[in-house]
Parts: C-alpha cells; sequence; structure tokens
C-alpha cells in the first residue's frame, strides 16, 4: 500500500526528529551552555571541525564557567597557512569567538597531511574532510572514530535537514492518501454503477418475460379464433 508506506516514512522521519530534537533540549539545560550549541558548520566538514578543536568545543560561552571561551576579537592571525590548504573557517558560522583559532587550522586532502605537516608555523594544524589532524608540532591523529563534537555537529545538521525532508514527506504522504482515496471512491462509484446495470438488466429481462409470456398468449388466442373459423366454413 503506497499511502501505508509513505505514512510509515513520515513516521519515521518525525520520530528520529523529535529524539535530536530531545538531545538538544537536554544540552540547553545545561548551566553553561557549550560554544558547540552556537555553532554551525557545513554539512560534510563536521568531523573536520570536531578534529580540530575536540573538546575546546564544549567550553562554555559564558565568563562564569569552569572553561569558557573569551572574545579576543575576529581578526584572523597573519599567519598564512601552508599551499593547498583552504581555511577551515570558511565552512563555520555562528560566532567569532574561534576566528582566531580556525584562522590556523588547514582543510587538505587526506592524502596530502603529511606532506604538508612540516609547513606548518606554530600554532596550525591540517585537518582532513574525514576527520584527520596533523599538528604543527609533529603530534597527528587519525580518523578512527569521529568525536564527541563531530557526532553532535553532525546531529545538528540532520536535525535542520529533517525539517525540509519531513516537509517533503508530508506532502508525498497526503498525496498518497488522497490518490487512494480517489481509487476507492472511483472503485465504489464503480460498484455503484455495476449494481444499477444489474438491476436495469434484471428490469429488462422481467420486461421481456412477461413480453414473451403476452406475445405466446396472444398467438395461442390467435390459434383458437382461427381455428373457430375454419369450424364455422
Amino acid at each position: 500500500d503506497p499511502a501505508r508506506e509513505a505514512r510509515a516514512i513520515l513516521e519515521r522521519l518525525v520520530g528520529e526528529r523529535d529524539a535530536l530534537a530531545a538531545l538538544f533540549a537536554n544540552a540547553d539545560d545545561a548551566d553553561y551552555p557549550a560554544l558547540l550549541d552556537k555553532v554551525s558548520v557545513s554539512a560534510g566538514y563536521e568531523a573536520a571541525l570536531g578534529a580540530a578543536l575536540g573538546d575546546d568545543l564544549q567550553a562554555s560561552t559564558d565568563l562564569g564557567a569552569p572553561s569558557f571561551w573569551q572574545a579576543l576579537g575576529s581578526k584572523a592571525s597573519q599567519q598564512d597557512l601552508p599551499n593547498g590548504a583552504s581555511a577551515l573557517a570558511q565552512y563555520v558560522s555562528g560566532t567569532d569567538l574561534l576566528q582566531r583559532s580556525l584562522s590556523q587550522v588547514g582543510l587538505v586532502e587526506r592524502a596530502d597531511g603529511s606532506r604538508l605537516q612540516n609547513e606548518l608555523l606554530p600554532g596550525q594544524r591540517l585537518v582532513s574532510s574525514e576527520g584527520d589532524v596533523w599538528r604543527w608540532d609533529g603530534y597527528c591523529a587519525t580518523a578512527d572514530a569521529p568525536t564527541a563534537a563531530a557526532k553532535s555537529l553532525a546531529q545538528r545538521n540532520r536535525l535542520d535537514k529533517l525539517v525540509g525532508e519531513i516537509a517533503a514527506a508530508e506532502d508525498h504522504a497526503n498525496a498518497m492518501h488522497q490518490l487512494t482515496e480517489d481509487a476507492r471512491q472511483a472503485f465504489e462509484t464503480a460498484a455503484q454503477a455495476q449494481d444499477t446495470c444489474r438491476q436495469a438488466v434484471q428490469g429488462l429481462q422481467q420486461q421481456l418475460s412477461t413480453s414473451q409470456k403476452q406475445l405466446s398468449q396472444s398467438e395461442s388466442g390467435v390459434a383458437t379464433q382461427n381455428a373457430k373459423i375454419q369450424a364455422l366454413e
């Protein structure tokens, strides 16, 4: 049943949205909201940002928190990244607090990280979209598993994407329901028409039977009259 399948898809998407919304509702109730909750990152770059800053994204914007990000201005560092690395900052929005840090994070292809690592200046690091890290001081980390920050960023992006998916699924489910209703009504109309035709045929058959009886009686009467006339002759 296409209508039932469309409704099941819609219910699954709504359930996923509600679960994610509840997850972030709990985060919003925290005493000190994390900077992570204010950051937006383009889809596909969540692992890169999570690898670049890791648990630092869990620090708060509240200066009273045990760990926090302090506003030092949005001016980026003047150190250039190695040729072949693009600034990760172009894929991140929502706050200026990360401007200094992200200006020193370069996004590279996974195969280029090790080659470009030796060109990094103090404080710089490279990341891949998969989540690998190469730091200026020689530290490296492979993307064996996404960080908690990367998972949270991906979940937020998924929650935003679900808005459009649910709207499309709802339209599709409504359209399938309408098609099903139209088909049901068409079937009922056809069934009613069939019943009407059947009743009309039965009526005509009864009329035909009556007419045949009347004709038979008339023919019998004519035969009787003809017999009397012949007897008189």
